[in-house]
């Protein structure tokens, strides 16, 4: 199995423009989860997904500094922008972050790409619908998979969210959910960055727990906002954005 990661990232978005580009770290937030997504002993690709607009300028010069391809593609049709980011690279799975989940944690993606190659599904969900953070979502998919959904799928919706399309029809993919250890099983914390509380609990989060950010295990995040509940507090009214909303 040779598998990638696929960073969507765009500079537009709806509730705090510019974020995946903001400090966090001592570091744009974008370079951040690039450089964990880097300690990931399985991936082999890396790629930044991203829209073809001037605004997205930016995203493509700093992933240029770090030597990172980028894709570039519609701005509302992500599905399409993920399948033209599967020419640059010969991975037969994907792995689909998004640029505001600063913490992803390349241990728990390590974990789930081998459970992903044990049980070869066509799509598996690593993320609080199994009980984890929100923020350290991540969804592994086949090639394959991804290539007919972007073939097929008509729905806006389906064309925006990438993997809809498949999760939504198990009587043609096989699914496979992984269900986060009792340990860190904390679904309501939020740890991904949509409006300015989540930056500002995620930057009270980094400080207090201290030492490289590029270190932070989810272990440590769990930890320590289970002894310090008004840092969970700070973005803990934020609601999560559906469908119907935009956040790409």
């Amino acid at each position: 199995m040779k598998a990638a990661a696929i960073i969507q990232a765009r500079m537009t978005s709806s509730r705090l423009p510019g974020k995946v580009l903001m400090s966090l770290g001592n570091r744009p937030m974008l370079q951040l989860v690039i450089e964990r997504l880097q300690r990931s002993q399985t991936l082999s690709d890396i790629i930044v997904a991203t829209s073809a607009e001037e605004a997205d300028d930016p995203i493509v010069d700093l992933c240029a500094g770090l030597a990172i391809p980028v894709a570039r593609g519609s701005r509302d049709d992500v599905l399409a922008r993920f399948a033209g980011a599967l020419y640059l690279t010969e991975a037969d799975t994907i792995v689909r972050v998004t640029a505001d989940c600063p913490l992803i944690d390349s241990a728990l993606i390590d974990k789930a790409l081998a459970v992903f190659e044990a049980e070869r599904p066509d799509h598996l969900s690593c993320g609080s619908d199994g009980g984890y953070p929100r923020g350290i979502n991540a969804e592994i998919v086949a090639r394959s998979a991804l290539e007919l959904a972007a073939r097929e799928a008509a729905e806006s919706f389906e064309r925006e969210h990438v993997t809809p399309f498949l999760y939504t029809r198990p009587d043609r993919f096989r699914l496979v959910k992984m269900e986060a250890p009792q340990e860190l099983r904390r679904p309501d914390y939020r740890i991904t960055v949509d409006e300015p509380a989540d930056l500002a609990m995620m930057e009270a989060l980094i400080e207090g727990i201290g030492g490289d950010p590029l270190a932070i295990s989810l272990y440590d995040v769990v930890t320590f906002l289970d002894a310090h509940p008004e840092v969970a507090a700070i973005n803990g009214g934020v609601h999560q954005k559906h469908f119907t909303e935009t956040g790409r």
